[in-house]
């Protein structure tokens, strides 16, 4: 076998290098006429778990044999593991054989073997670790043994052409509900891993994270009423999915929960949502209408980023204190928005790239502006600046060519980035500030920019 060098590519780039540790082998068995490298696992007790090579070089075979046996320094090692990112990337891999007595497939073991298309895994495994099968996507069929009590998270994420998933109905720690092509804890009667054959059994009471990530033959999901949370990644970059129903027991939405749902347009969220997590909506781009209820308190950095077929947005005018860095960066037919008046700071880029923005109301406890909040929003023609405001960051404004009123009812000229606005709205926009304020402003830093300040 020979070894070459490989790029990070696509969805796989984060997985190989989150797991990549360039970690050395111990030792190289070449005594079955190819060549495969071992790390010790125990001295004591002679055992070994296969690796990789040197640090960016993967295995270049089409097939491999795990031996249940190797030699180093005249001893005899047993192969107990296949050990972190040992084949990550390894693209031409179609076929892998195990000895019965592996019981650990690491880390990102497997990630990226596109071509893997036939997996039977060994009878006595114990521990599937996260992302251990990450984009195997010509696999088409998995089953779990009987013999495994441990599966980390995202193990068979993004293998996106499995359809069927059977686990062992002697395990006693995991099952497939009956033929519903998933994976349930027993334990704690959370679906773990799902496909786009997927029936959800209505007695479970949690998604696992990654649990449907990579599934982009989903067409609709409903999570049953049961459920209280749904993890990290749960949908991502399901592009096929057009609707998805909620549990109305779920109060938190996770972190990019669906992220990159590219056709999603039938939405039913829970009433009583606390958070929208970071990136949770980004991308779903046939998204029309978002109804926030009261009670909602946080929104993530880019929540809704990217979220172009976005037109109508209602937000909580009370419970709302929070939104994060770009979330609503790109929604570019967003026309029109109330911030609610507990908000006292809109984050960096925020609306950034909100171009068919055309009315924002600012609450009246606003204090800061951040960096590129409001930048390329190019129908803007208005804004009124409250009292409270006491920063505009650098940029906010950028290419908002038609600006062309701002009120600012502070008495008192307060510091913004001299940046803040572009030369042309300080060339063309007319500044109306209080009527006592008027030779304050002229005399300001920065302010004294525009050309036309009035009372």
């Amino acid at each position: 076998m020979t070894c070459r060098q490989y790029s990070y590519i696509g969805g796989l780039l984060f997985i190989l290098l989150y797991f990549c540790d360039a970690r050395a082998y111990d030792f190289v068995d070449r005594s079955r006429g190819e060549v495969l490298y071992f790390n010790i696992v125990s001295s004591a007790e002679r055992t070994c778990e296969l690796t990789h090579g040197d640090a960016g070089e993967i295995y270049e075979g089409r097939s491999y044999t795990i031996p249940r046996c190797v030699r180093h320094h005249r001893h005899r090692y047993r192969v107990v593991a296949v050990g972190k990112e040992a084949f990550a990337g390894c693209s031409n891999l179609t076929n892998i054989t195990f000895h019965s007595h592996i019981t650990r497939i690491d880390s990102a073991a497997f990630s990226g073997c596109l071509s893997l298309s036939w997996l039977r895994l060994p009878s006595k495994l114990k521990e599937i670790s996260s992302m251990a099968f990450f984009g195997c996507s010509s696999l088409s069929y998995v089953e779990i043994p009987a013999s495994v009590d441990q599966i980390g998270e995202g193990a068979f994420s993004n293998c996106t052409g499995v359809v069927d998933i059977t686990v062992n109905d002697k395990n006693r720690r995991y099952s497939d509900a009956k033929g519903s092509s998933c994976i349930i804890d027993t334990k704690t009667r959370s679906l773990i891993q799902g496909c786009s054959g997927t029936e959800i059994p209505s007695d479970i009471t949690s998604v696992g994270a990654y649990a449907f990530a990579g599934c982009d033959q989903l067409r609709s999901i409903n999570i049953p009423p049961r459920v209280t949370s749904v993890g990290h990644h749960a949908f991502t970059g399901c592009s096929s999915l057009v609707e998805a129903s909620l549990s109305q027991q779920i109060q938190e939405l996770s972190p990019y929960l669906f992220d990159g749902c590219t056709s999603l347009s039938e939405l039913t969220l829970p009433v009583d949502i606390t958070s929208v997590g970071d990136g949770t909506f980004k991308n779903c781009g046939k998204l029309t209408e978002i109804n926030l209820y009261n009670g909602l308190e946080s929104i993530g950095s880019q929540a809704f980023a990217g979220c172009s077929g976005l037109t109508v947005l209602t937000l909580p005018n009370y419970s709302l204190t929070e939104i994060g860095n770009g979330a609503f960066l790109g929604c570019s037919k967003l026309k029109e928005i109330t911030i609610p008046e507990n908000i006292t700071s809109l984050a960096a880029h925020t609306f950034d790239s909100c171009s068919s923005l055309t009315e924002i109301h600012l609450p009246i406890r606003l204090q800061t502006i951040g960096p590129y909040c409001f930048y390329a929003c190019g129908r803007l023609r208005t804004i009124n600046l409250p009292e409270q405001l006491r920063h505009i960051g650098s940029c906010a404004f950028t290419n908002c060519r038609n600006l062309k009123n701002i009120r600012n009812d502070n008495v008192s000229p307060f510091p913004i980035d001299e940046d803040a606005f572009p030369p042309m709205v300080f060339d063309n926009a007319t500044l109306t500030v209080p009527y006592n304020a008027v030779e304050a402003y002229q005399n300001a830093a920065v302010w004294s920019k525009f050309h036309k300040i009035e009372k």
